[in-house]
């Protein structure tokens, strides 16, 4: 990065992170975040349980298809994740953004597909409930 104006880089610099006397590791997950970098959704940490939303592309009669068919999408929280029944051949896409997720359709995929919505800023508790499945997906 080149800046044209090193003190006003360093003066918002200040601005946007400033020094705090309180270490936000001690603190409430979303109090520390907020002292860490100035929004409660930034940064790695997270609460303990997180909604897991996600499209389910299966068959007809798949309770996650009928609720993906119904309702747009389905969610279970990230502590139940790994009691979450899949099938043995099953394929996993994750998605940032939510237009794309919105506009995702595996409905003709030849093997089973969720499609996971991460929200931008994935947390760690997010990405450790994804190593709780019993079945992995497939590699493609």
């Amino acid at each position: 990065m080149v800046a044209a104006g090193p003190s006003q880089l360093d003066r918002w610099l200040r601005a946007r992170y400033p020094e705090h006397a309180i270490d936000p590791d001690t603190l409430h997950t979303r109090v520390g975040n907020i002292v860490r970098s100035g929004s409660s959704k930034t940064g790695k940490s997270s609460h303990d349980v997180l909604p897991f939303q996600f499209k389910w592309f299966g068959q007809d009669n798949d309770l996650w298809m009928r609720m993906t068919k119904e309702y747009g999408m389905a969610a279970v929280l990230t502590d139940r994740l790994a009691r979450l029944a899949v099938p043995v051949r099953w394929r996993m896409l994750t998605i940032e953004n939510w237009e794309p997720f919105f506009r995702a359709d595996f409905t003709q995929a030849p093997v089973a597909t969720m499609v996971v919505y991460l929200s931008g800023n994935v947390s760690d508790r997010l990405i450790d409930a994804l190593k709780t499945f019993d079945r992995l997906p497939e590699a493609v």
